[in-house]
C-alpha cells in the first residue's frame, strides 16, 4: 500500500518517541515516519512521497537500518513488465473430460464476449481452476490444445495456431500485393526545426554495402535547391532499404531552400511518414546558464613606527635669524631615529610628544601607526543562452600590451586577461542538465622586468544539475602572511626601548574564489529568464 511497516513484538517505545515525524525537508523519498506502541509491541510506519520506491533493510548488532530510495525510470519499466498481465474478472472452473468448444462457450457467456471457434477446434479437456482471471483461464485452455486467438474489434476468433499463422501470412501477402498496385501520391511536408537532411536519413534508412544507388529526378522544376532523391535497389531489383520507412516504390526529395520534404508514396505510408516527421520535428531545447564568480577578499595591514630626535634652537623674534644644534646625524631635521609608519591623509595616525625640555633643548618622540582592514567582494556574473548539445562561449576582458625583441626588431604584442565562460550542455529527458564547463577569471598582475604578469584562475569540469538548482563548482583559497621588521642594528634589539629604533609591518591577505552555476531550461517562448 505504498508504506513500509516495521513491527517490533514485545518492545515498548519511550512516550516521547511515540509520535509522527515529518521528514519531508530532509531531501529523501520519505515524507513521514510514525512510531506507535501498544501493549503487544511497537510499530514504525514509513510513508514515502511516491509509490515508485524500493527499500532495503539490514541489522547490525542492535541497530536496524531501513534504506528507502526512489526507482529510476529503467527500474520502473522492468517492474512494470513483471506485473501480472491478466486483469479479467475472476472465476472458477471444474470440469471432467469436457468438450473444448463447451469450455469456450462458458467463457464467452461469462464475459459477454463475441467468440467464434473454427471448425478445426476439437477435443476434450479436464480442468480445475479456482479464482483465476477469465483471460488467464482462456490462455491456459488455448495453450493446452495448441490453439491461438485473434481479436478483431469486439470479436475473438479461436483456431489452431498453424491456421492463425497461415491466415496472417495470407493477409500480409495480400497487403504487399496491394501496395505494389496502389497508386502513388506526392506530398510536400514542411520541416520547421529539424535539419531536412537528417529527416531524410531517418526516412530512407541506412544503405547496405551490397546495394547500389541510382538517381531519378521527380517531376519538378530543376532548381539548385532541389536534390535528386535516392532509391535503393536490392539484388532482386526491388527498391527499398534496410530500416527504411519509405516503401519500395516510394521516393524522398529535399528542398534546402524552403526546408521541405517532397515524398512520393502510397496513401497509407504517407500517413505514417507525416506522424513520424511530426514527432521528429521538435524545437531544440535551450538552456540559460547563469554563473557567479565571487572573489572574497579579507586584507589586514598593520604598521607601527617611531620618529625620535633632539634639537636645540634660539629664535630671535623679528629678525628671522636662528641658531642652534641638531643631534642625530642621519638627517638635518634632528632625528635620532626615523622609522615612521606609512601615515598620511586617510592612511593612519601619528602622535607627537615632547618628553624632555630644558631651555631650548627638546627631546621629541613621535609615534605613528597604521591599521587598515579591507573586506571586499568582486562579483562577476556572466550569463549565456545556448541550445542543447551546442557549445557556447562568452568572454569579456582586456588585452595587455607588451614588447618583444627579435632579429626583426621590437614588436608590441598583446596578452588577454579575460573573464570567460565556456559551456557544452546536454538536457536529459527528465530535465537534468549535464554541463561540460570551463570558466576562466584572469586579472592584471604585478609589473615584472619582462612585462605585466597575468593572474589566472581557471576551473574545468563536468557536472549534472537539476533544472533551476545552483551548484558550487569549487573554490581556490589563498592566505598570504607577511611580517617585515626594519630596524637600526643593535639599537632595535635593546630590551625595553628597542621599539624606538624599529618599524614593524604585518600583513595578512586572504582571497577565496567561489564559482556558482545555475542552469535553467527555457520554454519555447523564452519566458522566466
Amino acid at each position: 500500500g505504498g508504506q513500509v511497516i516495521i513491527i517490533f513484538p514485545d518492545t515498548l517505545l519511550p512516550r516521547k518517541l511515540a509520535k509522527r515525524f515529518d521528514v519531508s525537508d530532509f531531501a529523501t523519498p520519505v515524507q513521514t515516519v510514525e512510531a506507535t506502541t501498544d501493549g503487544h509491541g511497537s510499530k514504525i510506519t514509513i510513508v514515502p512521497g511516491t509509490t515508485d520506491f524500493d527499500y532495503l533493510s539490514y541489522q547490525s548488532d542492535k541497530h536496524l537500518t531501513v534504506e528507502v530510495r526512489p526507482l529510476t525510470k529503467a527500474e520502473k519499466e522492468v517492474q512494470k513488465k513483471k506485473e501480472f498481465k491478466y486483469k479479467g474478472e475472476r472465476l472458477s472452473l471444474n470440469f471432467q473430460d469436457i468438450d473444448i468448444r463447451s469450455v469456450l462457450q462458458v467463457l464467452a457467456d461469462f464475459t459477454n464476449q463475441n467468440l467464434v471457434a473454427s471448425d478445426t477446434v476439437k477435443g476434450k479437456i479436464t480442468l480445475r481452476l479456482s479464482d483465476v482471471p477469465w483471460d488467464q483461464a482462456l490462455a491456459v485452455v488455448l495453450k493446452s490444445k495448441d490453439l491461438a486467438m485473434r481479436k478483431e474489434g469486439n470479436v475473438i476468433l479461436v483456431a489452431p495456431s498453424a491456421e492463425i499463422n497461415k491466415m496472417e501470412k495470407t493477409e500480409l501477402e495480400a497487403l504487399v500485393t496491394k501496395e505494389k498496385l496502389e497508386p502513388l501520391r506526392t506530398e510536400i511536408i514542411q520541416v520547421n526545426y529539424a535539419d531536412v537532411n537528417a529527416i531524410k536519413t531517418v526516412l530512407t534508412g541506412v544503405q547496405s554495402a551490397n546495394n547500389r544507388s541510382v538517381n531519378n529526378n521527380l517531376d519538378v522544376p530543376s532548381t539548385p535547391g532541389y536534390l535528386p532523391e535516392t532509391s535503393i535497389y536490392d539484388d532482386n531489383g526491388d527498391s527499398g532499404s534496410s530500416g527504411s520507412v519509405i516503401s519500395k516504390r516510394g521516393t524522398v526529395t529535399i528542398d534546402k531552400r524552403t526546408n521541405v520534404l517532397i515524398v512520393k508514396d502510397t496513401a497509407r505510408n504517407l500517413e505514417a511518414i507525416r506522424k513520424l516527421v511530426s514527432q521528429l520535428d521538435k524545437p531544440v531545447k535551450q538552456v540559460l546558464i547563469e554563473s557567479r564568480v565571487v572573489i572574497a577578499t579579507d586584507d589586514f595591514t598593520r604598521e607601527l613606527g617611531v620618529r625620535f630626535g633632539a634639537n636645540g634652537r634660539n629664535f630671535t623674534p623679528g629678525d628671522g635669524s636662528k641658531k642652534g644644534f641638531d643631534i642625530g646625524g642621519a638627517s638635518t631635521n634632528g632625528l635620532i631615529s626615523d622609522l615612521p609608519a606609512a601615515v598620511g591623509l586617510g592612511s593612519g595616525g601619528a602622535l607627537g610628544l615632547t618628553i624632555f625640555k630644558v631651555g631650548s633643548f627638546l627631546l621629541n618622540l613621535e609615534l605613528s601607526a597604521l591599521q587598515v582592514e579591507n573586506r571586499g567582494e568582486v562579483l562577476s556574473s556572466p550569463r549565456i543562452i545556448t541550445s542543447d548539445k551546442t557549445k557556447a562561449r562568452i568572454e569579456q576582458g582586456v588585452e595587455i600590451p607588451y614588447q618583444t625583441t627579435s632579429l626583426q626588431g621590437t614588436r608590441t604584442q598583446f596578452k588577454k586577461a579575460v573573464l570567460a565562460l565556456e559551456v557544452l550542455p546536454h538536457i536529459t529527458p527528465d530535465n537534468q542538465i549535464v554541463m561540460k564547463l570551463k570558466i576562466t577569471k584572469d586579472a592584471r598582475g604585478a609589473l615584472t622586468p619582462n612585462g605585466i604578469a597575468i593572474d589566472t584562475r581557471e576551473i574545468e569540469t563536468t557536472v549534472q544539475v537539476a533544472n533551476g538548482e545552483t551548484i558550487v563548482l569549487g573554490g581556490i583559497y589563498e592566505n598570504t602572511k607577511n611580517r617585515t621588521v626594519n630596524k637600526i642594528p643593535i639599537l632595535g634589539d635593546l630590551p625595553g626601548i628597542g621599539f624606538l629604533f624599529r618599524k614593524t609591518n604585518v600583513t595578512n591577505d586572504k582571497k577565496e574564489l567561489l564559482i556558482f552555476i545555475t542552469p535553467k531550461v527555457l520554454d519555447e517562448k523564452l519566458t522566466n529568464i
